[in-house]
């Protein structure tokens, strides 16, 4: 369990460590995109919510358990407002990973649900004290997780674009 929550700190180190820089690389588009999300001082969020996300960053490197102790209350609190956002009527995208990747992404119900996965992913660095080297066997099954929970996000943000995901009858097929 020690390597596999390894294995998951350092995957979920990588993903904070993205969403933390993407934001600070824009701050002025940052700002803007959480101004859209209808946040009360997008400015002091815009240099706030990064900084958690590098604390958490280095937290999980440094300590795991902890670090996805603090994993798991960011992603709860970041899908409760999105959710409230949702309920809302905000349609802007969440600028998570920087407004710049997010910019063509409308809010959607995605959006909780790929938290959820990444909480499901720090729950797994919960038994790891301390940073080990993961076995190749962690690192798979970390992968694995995480590549099949974010294809199937992937192909649910492409239904929710264009109405479907394989609207290409098959050879032999019969008409719908």
């Amino acid at each position: 369990m020690q390597e596999l929550g390894s294995a998951a700190a350092l995957f979920l180190a990588c993903v904070f460590a993205w969403a933390a820089a993407a934001k600070l690389v824009s701050p002025e588009r940052t700002t803007a995109s959480f101004k859209a999300l209808g946040l009360p001082a997008p400015d002091l969020f815009a240099r706030g919510v990064p900084a958690a996300e590098a604390a958490t960053t280095a937290l999980l490197l440094l300590a795991p358990r902890a670090g996805g102790v603090l994993a798991i209350a960011l992603l709860a609190a970041f899908s409760a407002f999105v959710v409230l956002a949702l309920r809302a009527g905000t349609t802007a995208g969440c600028g998570c990973f920087g407004a710049q990747a997010s910019a063509g992404d409308d809010l959607s119900w995605i959006e909780p649900l790929r938290n959820l996965l990444l909480a499901f992913l720090a729950a797994l660095t919960l038994p790891a004290a301390a940073l080990v080297r993961p076995g190749v066997s962690a690192v798979v099954t970390v992968g694995s997780l995480a590549t099949a929970g974010f294809l199937g996000l992937g192909l649910a943000r492409l239904k929710r674009r264009v109405g479907a995901v394989w609207a290409t009858p098959l050879p032999g097929s019969f008409p719908s």
